[in-house]
Order: structure tokens, then sequence, then C-alpha cells
């Protein structure tokens, strides 16, 4: 059995197992989540491969494993399983009555691409999943088999398209049987997209449209019905950018939630959510110490994290510069959001010897509105480094241990710089040039 087949059978396996109807505090619960997932770590080889991982065409699965013997590990009825096939559910949409479309629609050839895992299923496999107009695109999803493994792709064009004017918007993903799909594009002008959702006949589907944050550092998750027919869900998103990077789709199956989902972007959307960040505040001119790549790369998290949420927000570079062992690059950014509001995140890269580079990202919750970003004094580690910021007049940093004993000292541009952490409760002290102590603060580790 191969990887792709064992992935296949765990995502199966997954997607089966539904979940015990919703408790009480689920709104507590959902945002504890947001708050857990977002304090991992995330080491992943190669920079921006994240992004790619989570947007690109490779299905994922959506949210996290519940810890054995906890309430989220409680058994579900098995009757609630379903083994019934995407593949086999009749022809969904506005376009469903039209046998002639479909058959059109189902003779196209698929284009696949050097990531796509293997040939796509022969043509006489294909088979129309769903086909309609939405926000002015005609969208169809078709599906094909081959040796008894599901395929799916998607098509759009101009609303009321022919067959032959619809070009294939994304490669060919590997699909689960019976586990729902999102597909997310991005509408003329990019200001807006559509998601649709493709489940089996009776599920429902809501979709986290981005989180919000008060005055008071308090999220608020935005969660939206998506309508649908039979099974399938779509409508216009608003933002689709940040929407691709934070969406959360939850699709409701015998009144239980389906905990695996595919995602996957159209290619224009998939290039909006590479595009760079712009507008990033650099008070201290940090920036041009490291790479645009690791700034980049860290700054995704925020974004995936709040989604829509975060317009009207500000960014601003804190710290940044080589790490000690001189293989890397640190940088610690903010976040202010429209309410004052304000959320710290770190990330490292690191050149491994056999030349790929790996990267570590974390950020904490949100912190009330008040002193801004750049008149704090901070002082965050990360994989043994620490990335400090303190009064622009601040010439020289000092790592100091439990018992004030000497470290390490960082040279300080502007009041900022990047060195050496070392482990245990530790406190950096900021000082002039002539040795006058300005302020201290200990060092702090986002999400712990």
């Amino acid at each position: 059995m191969d990887l792709i087949d064992v992935e296949t059978e765990l995502r199966s396996h997954l997607a089966t197992r539904p979940v015990p109807r919703a408790p009480g505090d689920l709104a507590e619960r959902t945002r504890a989540r947001h708050r857990r997932q977002r304090r991992q770590q995330a080491a992943v080889v190669g920079v921006g491969l994240a992004v790619v991982l989570v947007f690109g065409s490779v299905p994922v699965l959506r949210g996290l494993l519940p810890a054995v013997g906890t309430a989220d590990d409680v058994a579900a009825p098995s009757g609630a399983v379903t083994t019934r096939s995407l593949y086999d559910v009749p022809v969904r949409g506005p376009l469903a009555g039209d046998d002639a479309w479909l058959q059109a629609m189902a003779a196209l050839p698929w284009r696949t691409d050097e990531f796509d895992p293997e040939a796509p299923p022969p043509v006489d496999s294909h088979r129309v999943a769903w086909a309609g107009d939405e926000a002015g695109l005609r969208i169809a999803f078709v599906l094909g088999q081959a040796d008894g493994r599901l395929s799916g792709t998607w098509f759009t064009g101009p609303a009321g398209a022919e067959p032959g004017e619809l070009t294939q918007a994304t490669g060919v993903q590997r699909l689960v049987r019976n586990q729902p799909l999102a597909f997310v594009d991005l509408l003329e002008g990019g200001s807006s997209g559509v998601l649709v959702v493709v489940g089996l006949p009776g599920d429902t589907v809501e979709y986290l449209a981005g989180t919000t944050v008060t005055a008071a550092g308090e999220e608020q998750v935005d969660r939206r019905q998506l309508p649908g027919v039979d099974g399938v869900a779509a409508g216009v998103i608003n933002d689709p950018r940040a929407s691709a990077h934070s969406l959360q789709v939850v699709v409701s199956r015998d009144g239980q939630e389906i905990e695996a989902m595919s995602y996957v972007l159209s290619d224009r959307a998939e290039a909006a959510a590479r595009a760079p960040i712009e507008g990033i505040a650099d008070p201290r001119e940090v920036g041009s110490r490291i790479s645009e790549e690791t700034v980049q790369n860290t700054l995704q998290l925020p974004l995936s994290a709040y989604g829509p949420g975060l317009e009207g927000a500000s960014t601003v570079l804190l710290a940044a510069g080589p790490t000690a062992d001189g293989r890397g690059e640190m940088v610690l950014a903010g976040v202010t959001f429209r309410s004052g509001a304000t959320v710290l995140v770190v990330g490292t890269t690191q050149r491994q010897t056999d030349g790929s580079t790996t990267s570590s990202i974390s950020t904490d919750d949100p912190q009330p509105a008040g002193t801004p970003l750049t008149d704090q004094v901070l002082a965050v580690r990360l994989d043994g480094d620490v990335a400090v910021q303190g009064p622009a007049d601040a010439a020289v940093a000092e790592v100091r241990d439990g018992e004030a004993s000497l470290l390490a000292t960082l040279p300080l541009t502007a009041g900022s710089g990047v060195g050496s952490a070392g482990v245990g409760p530790l406190t950096v002290r900021f000082l002039a040039a002539d040795g006058t102590l300005l302020t201290e603060v200990p060092v702090s580790e986002l999400g712990r």
C-alpha cells in the first residue's frame, strides 16, 4: 500500500467517524480550539510550504484529533456511519436535467500537472456531480474513478457557458468517497469570491467567515449558514484571499458534525492567496535585516487565524535579524485590530545542512487595547533565540538568567535586535550607549 493509499484510508476512517452532538458550551470550546491551534508552532520544511499544503489543491484534514479519554473522544453511535459514495449520488444542481450539457461536460479531458499523484481516470468514467451558476460563474464539479479510487476536478466559466467554454480551474484531487469537500474561486475584481461545498444529500453546511477581536481582546467567531439543496451549498464570500487562508467549513450529517474535510482553491484563488501581504509598517527599519520570505511566512499565521477579521487591522515589524548561529533568521511582528486590541507573532527560519529550510511560527491570545505595539518593551523567545524591542535609544540588551548572571549581550539598532536566549527563566535589560539601565523585561514565549 503506497502513502496515498494510507492517506486515503486514514481520511476515510476519520470521515466516517462522527462526533457527539454539539455540547451546550460549543461556542466557548470553538474559541478555545482556535486558541489551541494558533498556539501550536508550525515546523515546516521550506519557507512558505505551509501555505502550499493548506491552501493548494491537496486535500487536508480540518481540526485536531481529540485526546483519548476527553469529552471530545466519546464514541458516537454507529448508526450514523455511511459508506455512500459521492460518485453514486445522482447529478445535483440547476443543470441536473440537461442531459446533453452533462454528457458534453463529462467528455472533457482533464489536465494534470507534475504534482498530481497519478494519471487522471479514464474519460468514460467521468460524471458530473454538480453543475450550476453562482455569482456570475458557471461551475461544474466532475468525478471519475479508476481501480476503485475516486478523483475529481472543477471547471469554471461565465454564467450560461457551454461545456467547451469552461476551463479546468484546479488540479486533479484524490477524494474520499463520502467526505465533503469545499471549493473556493475568485470573482472578477478580486473583492469577493464563491464557496461551493459538496456533501451527501441531507448534509447542511456552515462556514467560519472570520474571527474579529474586541477592544477587550475577546475573539468573536463569525459562523454563518451556507444555503444549500440536496447536500450541496454555495454562496458568495467576502475577502476571498483572507477567507482562503482561514476558511473552515462545518458540515453536519444526521445531526452530527463531520470532522474531516477536503479543501481546494481554483488556480486564480490560489494565486491570490500566495500574493505578498502588503502595507507592513517598519518604523525601526528592521525588515532589511532579513529576507522578505521570512517576513511573509511568519505573517501567514495571523492571516490564517483571523481571515477577514483582519479588515481594518495594521501590521508592524518590531524586531528582526539573523539568529545567533548565523544559519537562520528571526522576526517579531504585531497586529493591531480595528478595535485597538493587539496580537504578537514570532517566526524563525533555519537553513539545514542538506540545503532545506525549516520554519517555526508562534502566536498568542490577543491582548486588550492599550499601549501601542511600537511603544511596548518586549523580549520573545522561540527555538533558543530571542527577539527584543526596547526604547529606541537602547544600544545594548543583556540577557540574564534567574540569578542575574549575564548570558549574552545583544547589540541593538534603534532599540531592537535578535540574539541567543538559552533556556529557563530569563530577563532582558536594555542599556543606553553609556551603560545606563533604561528598562528590563522578562523573556516570554508566545503560546505558553
